[in-house]
């Protein structure tokens, strides 16, 4: 006699990841300031705690200490101070909607955070790590590298002059783990992401790195 084997139902608890840990500054920036673009006018989101002005406010604060950066024991506190505030926020924010969502996935994701424990798992390659922008020594330029990612097939970059309005241009591809941007204004900070695009589709961004042109 055939008989039907069934499956008992799992039930899956999608919790909001704050996603900060290991990240570098800038990426943290870029991280807040998709959470404003996801949660503005989102009707599921109707009284966010801190405000989305306050968290504005702070993640402007924040991206301003970052360029300002020289060095310098002062900046650096400043930096850091602006840096702990914001991740303040974030949290109450990570929290927020946390109790809003109540494990709904499509909720989470409308908010712009990311999900803990989605262990779908994807032919697309992984994102590249260890973006580092550097002076080169030649005006208008800034050097990228990263560490390599197995199964690549080219890379794309794209940069932006400013983490607040977030116009993100293409800079370029690459088949190696390295490229060298031109024709930028010398002394202006600049900001770099680079991902992975091979036949099954496109990795997630990398981290932001920053650097400033010769």
């Amino acid at each position: 006699m055939k008989t039907e084997q069934t499956t008992a139902p799992v039930f899956i608890l999608f919790l909001v990841k704050l996603g900060l840990k290991d990240q570098s500054v800038a990426n943290q920036i870029v991280k807040g300031r998709r959470v404003l673009s996801m949660m503005k006018d989102n009707d599921r989101f109707p009284h966010p705690s801190p405000s989305l002005a306050e968290f504005t406010a702070l993640t402007d604060q924040l991206e301003e200490a970052e360029a300002a950066m020289d060095r310098s024991r002062l900046k650096t506190e400043k930096r850091n101070a602006a840096l702990k505030l914001f991740t303040g926020a974030f949290k109450n924010l990570q929290a927020y909607v946390e109790a809003v969502a109540n494990g709904n996935q499509s909720i989470v994701l409308s908010s712009g955070f990311e999900l803990r424990n989605h262990n779908t798992r994807s032919l697309i390659l992984p994102a590249p790590v260890g973006v580092k922008a550097y002076r080169n020594g030649f005006s208008g330029q800034v050097g990228l590298k990263w560490s390599p990612v197995k199964g690549k097939k080219v890379y794309s970059i794209e940069m932006a002059d400013s983490l607040v309005s977030g116009n993100w241009v293409p800079a370029g591809y690459s088949t190696k783990a390295k490229f060298t941007v031109t024709g930028l204004t010398p002394g202006q900070l600049y900001y770099f992401r680079v991902r992975v695009i091979n036949p099954a589709g496109l990795s997630d961004w990398s981290e932001v790195a920053s650097g400033r042109c010769e």
